[in-house]
C-alpha cells in the first residue's frame, strides 16, 4: 500500500532561514541552495506524507519518541523570528507504529497534549524538523507529518525501529519521504559551539565516505569514542534511515557539505541500487561477536561487576563473593564507581566515594547492582540490554581538598560540595578536556552556581575496563 518515494539526509541550522538569518545565511550558501534544489525534488515526488527523524525533539533515556495529536505547531521564537508553522499528524502511521513497536519490544513513547504536560514537555515542533520543512514548504505543503526523536536505546534497536517503520508505512496508503534530519561534528574550528577536537572533522570525513559507498554496517559500527568527541546529532537519526532501508543496497549522492560555523552541514540522497536480503541478522551477529570479543578482554573488577548486574536482573539476587578475588579487593575498602553504556551513551552510573562495604569486592557488586537498577536519571536495564553494556569499574583513592590551581580533567576526578548541593565527576571523560569544562559540567550537575561559595576535592582513580 504505502510506499517510500526516497530517502534524504538534511541538516538543520536555523540561521539559513532568511526570517531567522537576516542575511547571515549566505554565509552558509551551498547549504541554502541544495536544501532549495532538494526540497524541490521532493515536491516533484509529490509525497503525501513526510517522516522527518530529528535529534531535538522530546528525547528519553528509554526510548524513541513521536507525536500523536491530529495537529502540531511550532515557530522559531527561541531563534528570534516570529515564522511558525502547523502541520497534521498522520495518525494511522502512529497507531501503526504503536502496534508493531509493543510486537517487537522496542519502547516507544507517544507523545499527545496532555501527557507532554505530565512529563514536563512543551507540545511543539522543534527546529530539526521545522528546518527542512520550511524549504519543502515553498514548494508543496499539503502533506501529513510524522515526526520522530530519536532516544537513548541502543543502535540496534534504532535500526530495527527503521525497519517496523518501513513496514508500518507498508501497510498504510500514502507515498511518503523520509527525512534523517541532523548536523554532523560541532567541533570543527576553535570557534565552533563546542571548541575544536580532531575526532570532528575525522567524523564527518568517515561519515561521508560510508554513505557514498553504501557501507551501511561500518556506519553503525563507528568507532563510540570517535561519535562522543565528535559531538554530532546526525546518527542516530541516519541509523532509523538505514533501517528503512533493510532490505535494499544503495549509495548516496553527498549533494553539499560545508562547516561554516563549525558545524558540519551534510546533504545527501539516498540512491537504492537493488534489493538483497534482511541486514538484521547479519547486524546482531557482529554485535555479538563484538559483545564476546570485549568480555574476554575485561579485568576481574569489571567481569565482577557484569556478573553481579546479569545475576541480578536475571534472578533478583545478589552473586557470592567469587573464591578467585584479588586479595586486594578483599583486604582493602575502598569507594568505587561503577558505570554502564550502549553504544558509547550512558545506561547507568552509581558510585560510592568512600566505602560502604566490608571490602571493595562488595563495594563493586553493590554498586554494579545500583548502577543498573537505581539510577534516578534511567529506567532499570533489561535482560535484552545485557550483550549491549559496556563496563567501567573506578577505583578510587580518599579526596583531598583542592584549589583550581591543582586541577587536571584527565588525572583527577572532581567534587563539589555547599551545606545542601553536592555532585562528583570522574575523571578522564569524553568531552571534557579542560579544567573549564570540568567545572561548569560538575557545577551544573550539582546544580551550584559559579559565584556561590563551593568546597572543592580532587581525587585520582585506577580505571578498569
Amino acid at each position: 500500500m504505502g510506499k517510500i518515494l526516497g530517502h534524504y539526509i538534511l541538516p538543520h541550522p536555523p540561521i539559513i532561514i532568511p526570517e531567522v538569518g537576516m542575511g547571515n545565511q549566505h554565509v552558509a550558501f551551498r547549504t541554502t541552495s541544495s536544501m532549495k534544489m532538494i526540497a524541490n525534488e521532493i515536491s516533484i515526488h509529490k509525497p503525501d506524507n513526510i517522516v522527518v527523524i530529528s535529534p531535538h525533539g522530546p528525547s528519553f533515556t528509554d526510548g524513541i519518541s513521536i507525536m500523536d495529536s491530529y495537529f502540531i505547531e511550532g515557530n522559531f521564537k527561541e531563534f528570534g523570528s516570529d515564522l511558525s508553522m502547523e502541520k497534521e499528524i498522520n495518525k494511522k502511521l502512529v497507531e501503526e507504529l504503536k502496534n508493531r513497536t509493543s510486537e517487537s519490544n522496542i519502547p516507544l513513547i507517544t507523545l499527545d497534549h496532555s501527557n507532554a504536560e505530565l512529563y514536563n514537555i512543551e507540545y511543539k515542533l522543534d527546529h530539526g524538523t521545522m528546518v527542512p520543512l520550511y524549504f519543502i514548504d515553498k514548494f508543496i505543503n499539503n502533506y501529513k507529518l510524522t515526526t520522530i526523536t530519536y532516544g537513548g536505546i541502543s543502535k540496534l534497536q534504532h535500526y530495527k525501529f527503521g525497519m517496523q517503520l518501513k513496514e508500518a508505512i507498508s501497510n498504510i496508503p500514502g507515498n511518503f519521504i523520509i527525512i534523517s534530519s541532523g548536523d554532523l561534528s560541532h567541533k570543527l574550528i576553535e570557534d565552533s559551539p563546542y571548541g575544536y577536537d580532531s575526532a570532528g572533522e575525522l567524523f564527518d570525513r568517515t561519515l561521508i565516505n560510508h554513505l557514498v559507498n553504501g557501507n551501511w554496517e561500518d556506519i553503525i559500527l563507528m568507532d563510540d569514542d570517535l561519535v562522543t568527541n565528535a559531538c554530532q546529532c546526525a546518527l542516530k537519526s541516519i541509523i532509523i534511515l538505514l533501517g528503512t532501508l533493510d532490505e535494499f543496497d544503495f549509495k548516496s549522492d553527498m549533494i553539499s557539505y560545508e562547516h561554516p560555523f563549525g558545524v558540519g552541514y551534510c546533504i545527501s540522497r539516498i540512491n537504492i541500487i537493488n534489493n538483497c536480503e534482511s541486514k538484521y541478522t547479519k547486524l546482531e551477529r557482529t554485535f555479538e561477536r563484538r559483545f564476546l570479543s570485549m568480555i574476554k578482554k575485561e579485568s576481574f573488577q569489571v567481569n565482577l561487576a557484569r556478573e553481579a548486574i546479569t545475576n541480578f536482573i536475571k534472578y533478583e539476587n545478589y552473586i557470592d563473593i567469587p573464591s578467585n578475588t584479588p586479595k586486594e579487593l578483599l583486604w582493602n575498602k575502598k569507594g568505587v564507581f561503577v558505570s554502564l553504556k550502549i553504544d558509547g551513551d550512558l545506561r547507568g552510573c552509581i558510585g560510592t566515594i568512600t566505602p560502604t562495604c566490608d571490602t571493595t569486592c562488595e563495594e563493586i557488586i553493590r554498586n554494579a547492582i545500583e548502577a543498573c537498577s537505581h539510577d534516578p536519571r534511567f529506567t532499570p536495564v533489561y535482560e535484552e540490554e545485557l550483550q549491549l553494556l559496556s563496563i567501567t569499574v573506578d577505583i578510587l583513592e580518599s579526596p583531598e581538598h583542592c584549589s583550581k590551581a591543582d586541577l587536571d580533567p584527565k588525572k583527577y576526578g572532581i567534587i563539589v560540595s555547599t551545606e545542601t548541593k553536592k555532585a562528583v565527576l570522574l575523571p578522564n571523560l569524553p568531552g571534557i578536556n579542560t579544567v573549564e569544562e570540568q567545572l561548569t559540567t560538575v557545577l551544573k550537575k550539582a546544580g551550584i552556581n559559579p559565584d556561590e561559595k563551593y568546597l572543592m576535592e580532587r581525587f585520582e582513580v585506577k580505571r578498569y575496563h
